[in-house]
């Protein structure tokens, strides 16, 4: 709206200086508008820019590795290292500080970052908990492996989130009930999580990948799919391995599942188990168990 006003002033002066047949008139408009086309860019949103401030200030952000162009002129015309953004909208869409040195806490302005698609922070030193999660956010993706983040799970994640990375932090406690979201890769291996796999794993119809592996969870392992309806159901790699699940090796009906370790737990007897139906498999490892006999047969 204001590019169109400039543009209207300017072919006004035109006008002007045409029937008066005097330049004098058009010099200083059209020094207006020059000023006016230097101001009517757009600029990242005010929630947006204390966002990012925010996660400088907080993650140690004059120590990282390449902080190029933080906290000079505006982050997405002046191309801050990391920070990509939807045009013409000038709001952030993508975090890209993986392995960055990033040392610090996550700020709760977090989710002031309403239209982040993809956050990528792993492997840096990241430490403390995990700030609150609210529905502001929509991002897709977000990649905190591989840092020192401590405590629960977020007991609320975003419906949007359709794959999440926590892998090798600290996190303890149980896995909170996400049975709302739409998850189609969960990577949580390498943690201190207890307690029991919840059965919404099991009955999602998104899930692809779930990795628990590498945790101190125990019980028994819910059939996958839960429901026993199988059309649909994409769950192509599941690892449980390195835990303390106990009982009858998991129900499995999963056609597409193609990768398989349930290594290092506490299951036993097995007298008689047909994972015939999993025609994709290649990779199985049920090693390190209490298995006293068994019978797989394939086909």
């Amino acid at each position: 709206r204001r590019k169109a006003t400039a543009i209207a002033v300017l072919l006004f002066a035109l006008k002007v200086s045409f029937f008066f047949g005097k330049m004098r008139f058009l010099l200083p408009v059209v020094l207006l508008v020059v000023c006016t086309f230097s101001t009517v860019h757009a600029q990242v949103s005010p929630d947006d820019l204390s966002a990012l401030e925010d996660i400088y200030n907080s993650l140690g952000g004059p120590n990282w590795t390449n902080n190029t162009n933080w906290l000079q002129g505006d982050p997405c015309d002046n191309l801050w290292y990391g920070v990509q953004c939807s045009m013409p909208s000038y709001l952030v869409s993508y975090l890209f500080l993986h392995q960055n040195n990033l040392v610090g806490t996550i700020p709760p302005s977090i989710n002031n970052l309403t239209r982040l698609v993809t956050l990528e922070v792993s492997n840096n030193s990241i430490s403390g908990t995990m700030p609150e999660l609210t529905n502001n956010i929509t991002a897709l993706n977000f990649y905190l492996s591989n840092n020192k983040l401590s405590g629960s799970l977020p007991s609320f994640i975003p419906s949007s989130i359709k794959s999440i990375d926590f892998s090798s932090n600290s996190f303890t406690g149980t896995i909170p009930d996400y049975s709302l979201n739409t998850f189609q890769v969960v990577d949580f291996s390498s943690n201190s999580l207890t307690g029991s796999i919840p059965s919404f794993f099991a009955s999602s119809t998104f899930l692809v990948d779930l990795d628990l592996s590498n945790n101190q969870l125990s019980g028994s392992v819910p059939s996958f799919p839960l429901n026993g309806a199988e059309s649909g159901y994409r769950l192509q790699v599941l690892d449980l391995s390195h835990n303390l699940l106990s009982g009858n090796l998991p129900v499995l009906k999963a056609s597409k599942l193609y990768y398989l370790d349930l290594s290092s737990n506490k299951f036993y007897s097995i007298v008689l188990y047909m994972y015939s139906n999993l025609v994709a498999l290649q990779h199985l490892d049920l090693s390190n168990n209490e298995l006293d006999g068994f019978y797989m047969n394939f086909n």
